[in-house]
């Protein structure tokens, strides 16, 4: 059970998402075992040859010094054997299991629509996408990923776990004057302070490295927010603009203080007079 549990926590990293390192890291393992199988056999039965000439004459010098019964030095070495070969069986029905298995925890790609994604080029010219990505027929998103723009097509950056926030808006935003945008999403759940399942604001960096970064999980702003846009403010940072539930004539402006948001100015929303 150990070994099983070990195993388990092994094939669980990050980086056995992706099948290839998963098949690689399979075959090399098992080749590397056989490998080392064989020549751990050749060198036992050399030293059987030159210590005592014979497997018969070895068992008889090693009971002459240490009295034990055949059984039991049989079990020794039949838990020298069937350990380390417990522990690779684990691993490598750990690994297939992994490989063949649906599921969130295990599939890298259980989601079949992208619900809402927005688009970035770098100063390298890196063009990049922020998405939300779910299943169809689903109101909201499951989780988030960002991709990169290659020769060959878009390939996976980043894929956040599914961990029941229910994304259903994003936007890309400069807020506090770095180099590389935030991301800000609406999520759908409650909080340690606010326990009641709402919607809310996330803020999340984007690092160099394509990656979402957790900047601010806020609880709450002035209300619930019901939709929401970014747009440049006076100073040359975005402001956050909210509509919220219940008073959809109004769009709260709302500026990034460091962490979080500070109220600015209340406005008609477009449509309404």
């Amino acid at each position: 059970m150990a070994f099983i549990i070990a195993a388990k926590a092994l094939v669980r990293h990050k980086r056995f998402d992706d099948t290839d390192f998963a098949e690689y890291f399979l075959v090399g393992t098992l080749a590397r075992f056989l490998a080392s199988r064989g020549r751990h056999h050749r060198f036992e039965k050399q030293i059987d040859e030159e210590r005592c000439g014979s497997r018969l004459e070895c068992f008889r010098s090693l009971t002459a010094v240490t009295p034990i019964r055949h059984s039991s030095l049989t079990r020794v070495c039949r838990c020298r054997i069937i350990a380390p070969m417990g522990f690779i069986f684990a691993v490598f029905a750990a690994i297939i299991i992994s490989l063949t298995t649906a599921g969130p925890a295990i599939d890298p790609d259980p989601y079949d629509e992208v619900k809402v994604y927005r688009t970035w080029r770098d100063n390298d010219a890196r063009h990049l996408a922020c998405c939300i990505l779910g299943q169809s027929g689903d109101e909201r998103g499951r989780t988030l990923a960002v991709f990169d723009s290659t020769a060959v097509g878009w390939r996976r950056l980043f894929l956040d776990s599914d961990r029941g926030f229910r994304p259903w808006a994003l936007e890309l935003a400069e807020l506090d004057g770095d180099p590389l945008p935030e991301v800000v999403v609406g999520a759908h759940k409650s909080t340690r302070f606010d326990p009641v399942v709402r919607n809310r604001i996330f803020v999340y960096d984007l690092t160099a490295e394509g990656g979402l970064y957790a900047k601010w999980l806020g609880s709450k702003l002035g209300g619930t927010p019901s939709r929401f846009f970014v747009g440049p403010g006076p100073d040359g940072r975005d402001r956050l603009h909210c509509v919220e539930e219940g008073r959809p004539e109004i769009t709260h402006r709302y500026r990034w203080h460091g962490f979080g948001f500070t109220w600015e100015a209340e406005v008609a929303s477009e449509g309404t007079s």
